[in-house]
């Protein structure tokens, strides 16, 4: 049984949305479900963790049915093939698709990775990412891609480098620590996701920082914020490097400027692990 949270007092009524999120059980969907709950928005989540399988074609079309969701959130998709599974969420994606258009839904924003997509084309992933895509400028008229750069911040899923650093003294790293990655902090993540609901553009977006960290530049300012000594292993394995992405369009489009620097990420996301 899907997840359904709703604020009982809402001040501005008119305002309010019945809100779908497809995959929001996850890390990015628990800061996006508080930050909406916040603001007095309807919330739905839809997620396998909740009992609700996105594969589902009849299981989705009953969702949307009873909802009747206004926007919809797709963060469901290429994310199992990351984490060393096959399923690339095409189909998932086809069906959220045909929902939106059946049940009229006024936006779909969809999370995207530009981390793989601009620096690693040729993996599963990327080519998972691009294709689904596609096929959402091909089938839906009022859409957002956020091309996402690498989220990190408190709840972040321990696959993740930054709680892999905090968690394990005798880290494993590719190559030689220096190449880079361009970390932006989920708050600011969540703040452009509830701007693309609220305004009329549509396309593609970048997120992230605006600025991109060695990785041994990371593992000296957790040493420096927790007094941990930290003792990578470096494999000496050639590693891709993540280069800032290009956010103007972002900024511009969405009045938007990301507002949390990695040192205090970091103090967030440390003191959620116990530091």
């Amino acid at each position: 049984m899907e997840q359904i949270f709703k604020k009982t007092s809402i001040p501005k009524k008119n305002m309010s949305k019945k809100i779908l999120l497809i995959g929001g059980a996850g890390f990015i969907g628990f800061h996006l479900t508080k930050a909406l709950f916040k603001k007095g928005h309807s919330v739905v989540i839809v997620d396998k963790e909740k009992g609700i399988d996105a594969n589902n074609k009849e299981a989705m079309q009953e969702v949307f049915k009873r909802e009747k969701p206004e926007i919809v959130y797709h963060l469901a998709g290429a994310i199992d093939l990351k984490r060393g599974g096959r399923d690339s969420g095409i189909e998932r994606t086809k069906i959220i698709c045909d929902c939106c258009k059946k049940y009229n839904v006024e936006k779909l924003i969809f999370f995207s990775s530009g981390g793989a997509i601009y620096f690693n084309s040729q993996s599963e992933y990327a080519k998972a990412s691009l294709k689904t895509e596609k096929h959402i400028q091909k089938k839906l008229d009022s859409f957002i891609i956020l091309r996402l750069g690498n989220v990190y911040g408190p709840g972040q899923w321990k696959e993740g480098i930054i709680p892999q650093i905090l968690l394990n003294k005798d880290l494993i790293i590719k190559g030689n620590g220096d190449q880079t990655r361009n970390f932006v902090y989920v708050d600011d993540v969540v703040k452009v996701a509830i701007l693309a609901m609220e305004n009329n553009n549509k396309g593609i977006y970048n997120i992230d920082s605006g600025q991109e960290h060695s990785l041994n530049q990371v593992i000296d300012l957790i040493r420096k914020l927790t007094g941990s000594i930290i003792n990578p292993i470096y494999d000496g394995k050639q590693d891709i490097s993540a280069k800032a992405f290009d956010i103007e369009k972002t900024k511009k489009d969405f009045n938007w400027n990301p507002k949390i620097g990695l040192e205090q990420g970091l103090k967030e996301t440390i003191k959620y692990y116990g530091y």
